[in-house]
C-alpha cells in the first residue's frame, strides 16, 4: 500500500512539475545562461584536488579538469575503480577518517573539489556527511580556501525563493529517501559553517546526456529543468576554480 502511495505522489509530482513548467513563464532576474565557454578555468601548472573521484560526478571533474591541464590529485575510497594512465593525474586511494593523509592529498592545491554524496536508498547512513565534514576538517588545516561541493535544493539557502517545482521535487524526495535528504543537508550545513571560500553547486536530476554546453543557473525563481548531465555539472563545477562570482553561494542549476 507504501509503494502505490508513493507511486501516486511521483506521479502527481510529475504532472504538477510539467503543468507549472508550461504555465509558468521564466523571469531570469537572477542568472540568465551560463555558458561555460565564456568561463573557461586556466589548470596550466596548477594543482587540484577531487575526493570522490570514483563517483559519476567525480570521474567527470577529473577528467575535464585534465582536459584543462590541471595537475589533478584524484582521492578516492574504492581502489577497485581505476583511472586511465595520465601523466597529470595522481591517484591517492584512502579513506575518509585519516585527516592527515587527506591533507596530505590538498596540500599545494588551488581548490578542493568534493563529488561524494549519500546513496539514494531508505537504508542511507551518517558515515557520507561524516567524510565530507572530515574533508572540510582537512582543507581548514592547509592553506588552500576555495572549496567546491554538490548537493540538492533540498537544503534551503538564504537567497532561495519559493519554486513550485522545487519544492514538490523535496516532498517526492523526502518520501522516498528520507536519510539520504538529511545526509544532503547535514552536508551543505557543514560547509556553510566553515571558514572557507566555498560554492555548494546544487542540482536535481543527474543524467549521461553529452555537454550542452550552457545552464540556467537562479535560486529557485525560474522554471528549471531538473535534468542536467554529469558533463554541464563537472564543467559548471571547474568553471568556478579561478572565479568567485558563486563564493558563498548555493547555485541552482538545470537546463
Amino acid at each position: 500500500m507504501k509503494a502505490y502511495l508513493y507511486f501516486v505522489l511521483g506521479f502527481l509530482v510529475i504532472a504538477a512539475a510539467t503543468i507549472y513548467n508550461d504555465l509558468m513563464p521564466p523571469t531570469y532576474e537572477y542568472y540568465e545562461y551560463y555558458i561555460f565557454r565564456d568561463h573557461l578555468p586556466v589548470g596550466k601548472d596548477k594543482k587540484l584536488t577531487v575526493f570522490g573521484a570514483t563517483g559519476n560526478i567525480g570521474h567527470a571533474v577529473v577528467k575535464n579538469a585534465l582536459a584543462y591541464g590541471f595537475n589533478v590529485t584524484a582521492y578516492a575510497k574504492n581502489s577497485s575503480k581505476t583511472f586511465r594512465k595520465n601523466s597529470h593525474l595522481h591517484v591517492v586511494y584512502g579513506d575518509y577518517v585519516n585527516i592527515d593523509q587527506m591533507k596530505k592529498a590538498i596540500e599545494g592545491s588551488v581548490a578542493v573539489i568534493s563529488c561524494i554524496g549519500p546513496e539514494y536508498s531508505k537504508t542511507a547512513t551518517h558515515n557520507v556527511s561524516i567524510a565530507h565534514k572530515n574533508i572540510i576538517k582537512a582543507v581548514e588545516q592547509t592553506n588552500v580556501t576555495r572549496f567546491i561541493t554538490i548537493s540538492t535544493p533540498a537544503y534551503k539557502y538564504k537567497e532561495d525563493k519559493m519554486n513550485f517545482y522545487i519544492n514538490l521535487y523535496d516532498l517526492y524526495a523526502t518520501k522516498l529517501y528520507p536519510e539520504a535528504y538529511k545526509e544532503h543537508i547535514r552536508m551543505a550545513k557543514d560547509t556553510e559553517e566553515s571558514s572557507l571560500n566555498w560554492t555548494v553547486v546544487r542540482y536535481m536530476k543527474p543524467t549521461d546526456d553529452p555537454a550542452y554546453g550552457r545552464i540556467l543557473i537562479n535560486h529557485g525563481e525560474n522554471k528549471t529543468n531538473p535534468f542536467v548531465s554529469r558533463e554541464d555539472i563537472s564543467s559548471f563545477i571547474l568553471s568556478n576554480i579561478n572565479e568567485n562570482l558563486f563564493a558563498h553561494d548555493m547555485p541552482i542549476i538545470g537546463r
